[in-house]
């Protein structure tokens, strides 16, 4: 299931990309675009982020997490 998630997150990366600085926690059903089934943070190579918007994505997941909106 892993490899699925790598190779649709490598086809949609502009798409997704655009809208990552705007995304806060409670963009919960987008935020799990970005993690795998067990609630791990995708990394950078897979996700084509940059290195700012790879630290806003986990600040924000994390904030999710916090308030038990994911896993």
């Amino acid at each position: 299931p892993i490899l699925i998630e790598v190779k649709q997150m490598k086809e949609n990366t502009n798409t997704e990309k655009i809208s990552i600085k705007k995304l806060t926690w409670q963009d919960v059903e987008q935020l799990k675009n970005y993690t795998t089934e067990t609630g791990k943070i995708l990394p950078r190579r897979i996700t084509r982020l940059t290195a700012q918007e790879q630290r806003h994505l986990t600040k924000i997941v994390k904030q999710a997490r916090n308030l038990l909106l994911m896993p």
